[in-house]
């Protein structure tokens, strides 16, 4: 036990500067005692770096697909939801179903009717009173 008090007590990590002659006994103090704060310091510094490790929260990953309300519900306030994409294609969330109006699905604007009013028909060959023969000045 004396051996190992003995041995802390001239524990010195620093060399001398003259190595050659024998360390005066005041820079030989001097670095015993260099030693001893660079040991109190490196002890405080590890010590807190475990302390504050160790105390440190500790994050886990859970990956929800599609998560249902109760599940939503039961996670913790500071949840964070990294999204995989910013945006949504329209056709996940709107249904478009087109229904047109009577007027816009009746013969009468289709293409054939059309073209039997421009193309097909001689107005002199048409009474006047006939629409077929100003009907092309209609539409």
């Amino acid at each position: 036990m004396d051996t190992l008090k003995t041995y802390f007590l001239n524990l010195n990590f620093f060399q001398s500067s003259n190595p050659i002659n024998q360390p005066e006994e005041h820079e030989h103090r001097s670095n015993i005692i260099a030693t001893r704060v660079y040991i109190i310091i490196y002890g405080i510094t590890l010590s807190t770096l475990i302390l504050s490790l160790w105390l440190s929260p500790k994050v886990s990953q859970v990956i929800f697909q599609y998560p249902t309300q109760n599940q939503f519900q039961t996670l913790p306030v500071d949840t964070q939801c990294p999204c995989s994409r910013i945006c949504l294609s329209y056709g996940q969330f709107v249904s478009i179903q087109t229904r047109f109006h009577q007027v816009c699905s009746s013969d009468f604007v289709s293409n054939r009717w059309i073209k039997a009013i421009f193309y097909d028909s001689d107005p002199t060959y048409f009474h006047q009173a006939d629409f077929r023969a100003i009907g092309s000045a209609q539409f």
